[in-house]
């Protein structure tokens, strides 16, 4: 499984130590769009050093999108999608996001 391209997430990682907040999340590649690209960057290395990223390979889970970033903006489609493994769509104009800790 593909490794989450944000710092600071796990999703995908293979070590035995870690916490699993998701069993099954959406892997998102990064979009061709170069502005886009770059944001995304910024946001999945923010607080990090930068360092490169092979687009070609790289990933960003699901954990890091909010609903309403989806382009079938119904929560239980999101829901069953991530279950179900069946494909979603991000609207194109949407960042990845840090999700804050309660």
């Amino acid at each position: 499984m593909p490794v989450c391209s944000f710092k600071s997430c796990l999703t995908g990682s293979k070590s035995k130590n870690t916490v699993r907040i998701s069993s099954n999340p959406v892997l998102h590649r990064f979009p061709k769009d170069p502005y886009m690209r770059s944001i995304w960057q910024e946001q999945a290395q923010r607080g990090f050093e930068k360092s490169s990223i092979n687009f070609k390979s790289a990933v960003i889970c699901s954990l890091h999108f909010v609903p309403y970033h989806y382009l079938n903006n119904i929560q239980i489609i999101l829901i069953i999608t991530m279950y179900l493994s069946t494909e979603v769509q991000l609207q194109r104009i949407v960042p990845p996001i840090i999700k804050r800790k309660s």
